[in-house]
């Protein structure tokens, strides 16, 4: 077995131990964005420390204490989003 294809059992392995759909459903969006991605595109463009930052963020959105509504967004600007 090539390491692509051992790579691709173990992600299907880990996939069919999920069974919480929303789970499930970010997932699959992710993959699809993975997939329809093209070569060049702009995560290439980045240093390592600016991609290190994004997915910290990311990482850091996940846990909802760390949301913001949208109503208070758009409280905060209200001056840049009334013009």
């Amino acid at each position: 077995m090539t390491a692509i294809s051992e790579l691709k059992h173990q992600v299907h392995d880990l996939v069919d131990q999920l069974t919480d759909e929303t789970t499930l459903t970010q997932l699959r969006g992710t993959l699809s964005e993975l997939v329809q991605q093209p070569e060049n595109d702009d995560w290439n463009d980045l240093t390592e420390a600016q991609r290190q930052r994004i997915l910290t963020a990311y990482e850091s959105s996940l846990n909802p204490a760390n949301l913001i509504s949208h109503d208070v967004v758009k409280q905060q600007f209200t001056k840049w989003l009334t013009r």
